[in-house]
């Protein structure tokens, strides 16, 4: 005798473990994206606390170069009007005290190395990201060009012609040379554009601080 297949209670069963296999599957689903949520929201922390120590940094090197360039404008202007060498050469020897911007970037470095950063969906903060750092870069190529500048020009007259260690007071035409007026010259075009920099780059932090909800 032929026995009867019953085929609603193979579907019902089929169904059944097919319903739990796409539960799983969505559970799973549900409990990677929570993982992933979390994961790009601590880098963003992260990132956050990293940009607002950058603009600290930021503020203070632009305070310092400000005053950077005001000794270099006032050193340029005395040498024009044929003025007081001791002045001169006390401000040639501040100038060498020179300021560059450090940009820590930890926080940003780990999120792309670990490959979290392919997690963010909000494009527009992944990009808002990217171009933050981008702008670190830029600002880097002004201070090594600045720093060429001091190390190529100033220093090395600074070095052959003035005393280091006492600050005495050198032959007058020291400070008048041609070669010495350019290299100053050269310093406080470098230095004015690195501050132009530096300020445009605390504008793109606040802005930045600004879309991640920052005061």
């Amino acid at each position: 005798m032929v026995k009867n297949t019953n085929w609603l209670n193979h579907f019902i069963e089929f169904a059944v473990v097919l319903s739990g296999i796409l539960l799983a599957f969505q559970l799973d689903k549900c409990s990677s994206n929570r993982y992933q949520k979390e994961v790009v929201q601590s880098h963003f922390n992260e990132i956050l606390e990293e940009t607002r120590f950058n603009k600290r940094f930021l503020e203070s090197t632009i305070q310092i170069s400000k005053k950077h360039l005001g000794i270099i404008d006032s050193t340029l202007t005395l040498i024009s009007d044929k003025g007081d060498i001791s002045t001169i050469n006390k401000n040639a020897l501040e100038i060498l005290n020179i300021s560059q911007l450090y940009t820590r970037k930890n926080a940003f470095t780990s999120f792309v190395e670990s490959g979290d950063i392919r997690f963010v969906k909000d494009f527009y903060k992944k990009r808002k990201i990217i171009d933050l750092y981008e702008y670190y870069k830029w600002v880097e190529a002004f201070d090594e060009s600045a720093l060429r500048v001091f190390t190529e020009d100033y220093y090395p007259y600074m070095r052959d012609n003035f005393d280091f260690k006492n600050g005495s007071l050198q032959h007058r035409d020291i400070y008048f040379s041609q070669t010495f007026v350019n290299g100053l010259a050269a310093m406080r075009l470098t230095s004015k554009n690195k501050l132009e920099k530096y300020k445009d780059c605390l504008a793109e932090v606040n802005d930045f601080l600004k879309d991640f909800h920052e005061k």
